[in-house]
């Protein structure tokens, strides 16, 4: 009678194959976590700018709670992923609170009111930078209400 069973050897081998694999999957699972969370929040924050102008021009005011003009913002706000002072948001991106920030200003003239964007140093932190490289700062600022806004 033959028997048929692994040798150590074998199992040796096949638990080494095993460990390189998970060596070299592992890094490459958690940094498409922290690239989908990056891409999530700069959605959300793009998402939250166009949905306080859509309400400006629906309303004809301005709310200085961003929140109040915003489901996205106001979801964040909830998730602890920003927080809010009045015309202004802060959005917590890894290991920095205020990593982008939405304010609602005076243009430079002073005849549209906009809401700007701007950022902190976030070199210290590799998921602020990806957020600060991945929102497309070409769309700011907008502008909400003024003289030279038609509705």
């Amino acid at each position: 009678m033959k028997r048929t069973a692994f040798t150590m050897i074998e199992l040796i081998f096949v638990i080494l194959v095993l460990g390189i694999l998970a060596v070299i999957a592992i890094p490459k699972l958690a940094a498409t976590r922290d690239d989908a969370e990056i891409s999530r929040m700069a959605t959300d924050i793009m998402t939250g700018s166009f949905e306080c102008a859509a309400y400006v021009v629906a309303r004809g005011a301005v709310d200085p709670t961003m929140s109040n003009m915003s489901r996205a913002i106001k979801n964040l706000l909830i998730a602890g992923k920003a927080t809010e002072s009045p015309r202004h948001v802060s959005f917590i991106m890894g290991t920095i609170p205020n990593c982008v920030m939405l304010d609602i200003n005076q243009s430079t003239d002073g005849n549209v009111e906009q809401i700007e964007l701007s950022y902190v140093d976030g070199s210290s932190d590799r998921l602020c930078e990806g957020l600060q490289d991945v929102i497309d700062e070409g769309k700011f600022p907008i502008p909400l209400k003024g003289r030279t806004i038609v509705r």
